[in-house]
């Protein structure tokens, strides 16, 4: 979660997106347009912390509850992750902003 975080920071979409499992209903066949789509996030926003509030590990799975600290709110997320060989996905997750 924290390497997704700071690639949303720096604006690496490339990470975003091989860091993103196929199901999740965010993931976009068309490569160049979801990079420009998350590139024009992190230029948008103002990254000014992130705070995990839970983690939890089973064998293939990890659930992270955390805040994001933006310029003009917060925004909630209990995330899910799969594991993929070495690699963790990001599968979905719960979001509420304020």
């Amino acid at each position: 979660m924290k390497s997704r975080y700071s690639a949303y920071v720096v604006a690496d979409a490339k990470y975003i997106i091989n860091t993103t499992h196929p199901d999740n209903p965010e993931f976009q066949d068309d490569k160049k347009s979801w990079q420009k789509s998350i590139e024009n996030f992190s230029r948008e926003n103002s990254f000014l912390g992130l705070e995990i509030l839970s983690f939890k590990e089973e064998e293939n799975y990890a659930f992270v509850t955390f805040k994001a600290f933006f310029a003009d709110g917060e925004l909630y997320e209990k995330s899910r992750f799969v594991k993929n060989g070495a690699l963790w996905l990001y599968l979905n997750g719960e979001i509420k902003v304020s």
